[in-house]
């Protein structure tokens, strides 16, 4: 399965079809029928693990550690990953969605800075072919801006995670499945 979002292209690579069937109708939005040719392409292979953890009932952030030679390893409670030093490659092994989720949003977020850009938790919304972010702390009133927006016939982006980054000719937002 292949994905762009904002305009970064990653294959999944996951052999549980259950799994597949989960995030294909999760990422409907951004499933493409086949990845750019000429471009980046980034590669998630997703495994299960041999001897399952259990989920927990409270996620904390996952455990990030540098090896010297530049391979980043994210550990949770219930899944591991290793992503290779440019951060086009990355394996997870664990069960469900979550760990999927998490290392392609670790992935998306240093393609962006790659490319000057970041990661914002905010509300985006496109009206007139421009667009607004708006950022601030849980219960600042973000999605209520968002919905009073696309109320006002605005086209809602992204409710949680918005991809930011320069063009030439000014900065570009797009939603994310997050």
């Amino acid at each position: 399965m292949s994905l762009c979002i904002a305009g970064w292209s990653v294959t999944l690579e996951v052999a549980d079809a259950d799994l597949r069937g989960t995030l294909r109708r999760m990422f409907s939005r951004f499933v493409v029928p086949a990845v750019p040719e000429g471009g980046e392409v980034a590669r998630l292979e997703v495994i299960a693990p041999e001897v399952p953890r259990p989920t927990p009932t409270l996620r904390e952030i996952p455990l990030a550690r540098r090896a010297p030679d530049g391979t980043l390893r994210l550990e949770g409670e219930d899944y591991s990953a290793t992503l290779a030093p440019e951060g086009a490659r990355a394996t997870v092994v664990g069960q469900g969605r979550f760990p999927v989720e998490t290392v392609l949003k670790v992935m998306l977020a240093g393609a962006l800075a790659r490319r000057g850009g970041l990661l914002v938790h905010g509300v985006a919304v496109a009206h007139h072919g421009r667009a607004a972010l708006f950022v601030g702390h849980s219960g600042a009133g973000k999605s209520t801006l968002g919905s009073l927006w696309t109320g006002a016939g605005g086209a809602l982006l992204s409710d949680e995670l918005v991809a930011v980054w320069p063009e030439a000719t000014g900065w570009r937002a797009a939603g994310t499945p997050w």
